[in-house]
């Protein structure tokens, strides 16, 4: 294999490689607070149960389909470039399952919204606003997949033409995901601000919600600025951005999960 060529390989799937590993990194934290929870908290609600253990089924599956992609392009294609660059049928699952965890992560701080509002109007425009952002996203995440395998079985467009289609859906995604997480976490700031009453003990306990939505939103914009940074600052085929995509999703499942663990 010539020095070329593994370099050509090495620049195409570096950053993406990378971002699997922290993913898989971030997993480990996924698997430990199940295990916590299980253990800690047998008597919580049948439904809570179920959907801890549907929010960890997304994120296994998503780390699964990785390591299978990982296969494909270190280990099956080594050293080809075209692999390194082609979508397999894992890395549409990865897509896919990272786009479903995100939404019901959001969901679910969504229907916190929908609880802790008090007043009734302000309850249905922030939760419907919030479902609408999240309902944006995933169908611009589908749209993205459905753009790619079009993309990669095109004979008639160019490749400038074929990407281009890319960029919208793509854009679009990461855009709104970013202003979700944005719109949650200050309509919980919000709400959480406005219910205190006055009591030190339930002042105190509602400050430590507080900063704990702060802290998550800070986590998950970084996160995901520097995803939409890199993602539109790049050239087409730029996969700087994968660096911060594929850990996304297991991080938001995390910041969900430390709820409950």
């Amino acid at each position: 294999m010539s020095t070329s060529v593994s370099q050509a390989f090495a620049s195409a799937f570096t950053t993406t490689f990378i971002g699997m590993l922290f993913s898989w990194m971030v997993y480990g934290g996924t698997i430990a607070q199940i295990l916590y929870y299980f253990q800690n908290y047998p008597k919580d609600k049948i439904r809570v149960k179920i959907f801890v253990l549907f929010l960890f089924a997304l994120d296994t599956v998503k780390e699964i389909t990785v390591c299978n992609a990982l296969w494909y392009r270190v280990v099956s294609n080594r050293g080809n470039v075209l692999a390194a660059e082609f979508w397999t049928p894992s890395d549409y699952t990865v897509w896919v399952f990272s786009a479903l965890a995100i939404v019901f992560v959001q969901w679910f701080y969504i229907h916190n919204i929908w609880i802790l509002s008090r007043n009734p109007w302000l309850r249905i425009l922030l939760t419907a606003f919030a479902v609408a952002l999240t309902l944006m996203a995933l169908a611009a995440s589908f749209a993205m997949v459905y753009e790619t395998n079009l993309a990669q079985t095109s004979t008639e467009e160019s490749e400038t033409l074929v990407f281009a289609h890319l960029l919208v859906p793509s854009r679009l995604q990461s855009v709104t995901e970013l202003a979700t997480n944005v719109y949650i976490s200050l309509s919980l700031i919000f709400i959480l601000h406005g219910s205190k009453s006055g009591f030190r003990t339930t002042d105190n306990m509602i400050s430590k919600l507080i900063t704990f939505v702060v802290n998550r939103g800070l986590v998950l914009f970084v996160l995901q600025l520097l995803e939409v940074v890199l993602y539109n600052a790049g050239q087409l085929g730029d996969t700087r951005s994968s660096l911060f995509y594929y850990p996304s999703s297991t991080i938001n499942i995390n910041t969900a999960l430390i709820v409950w663990a």
